[in-house]
């Protein structure tokens, strides 16, 4: 894409691309929190990749969730702040 910045069709190919291998990263994410209730790294991730991916009511509670743990406490905030400024 920055080899050839005006070509569309390698544009819509890589947002295409980017955007399908967000949703499989969410989905892992997803399971590993199931699998590991307790560790809210995945539930960050899990928030990330759902902001990423323009699902802010989804992505929400997830990161009110991360944010009980301090490592990703102020990570967390600033993702969800970021959210509440995109949305308006």
């Amino acid at each position: 894409v920055k080899a050839k910045p005006n070509d569309e069709a390698l544009r819509k190919e890589y947002f295409q691309f980017d955007k399908e291998k967000t949703e499989f990263e969410l989905e892992e994410y997803r399971l590993a929190s199931e699998n590991y209730p307790t560790d809210n790294k995945h539930r960050y991730e899990m928030g990330i990749r759902m902001f990423k991916l323009d699902r802010w009511d989804e992505a929400i509670p997830v990161l009110q969730t991360a944010r009980t743990d301090p490592k990703y406490r102020v990570d967390a905030t600033v993702v969800l702040a970021r959210d509440h400024i995109t949305k308006r």
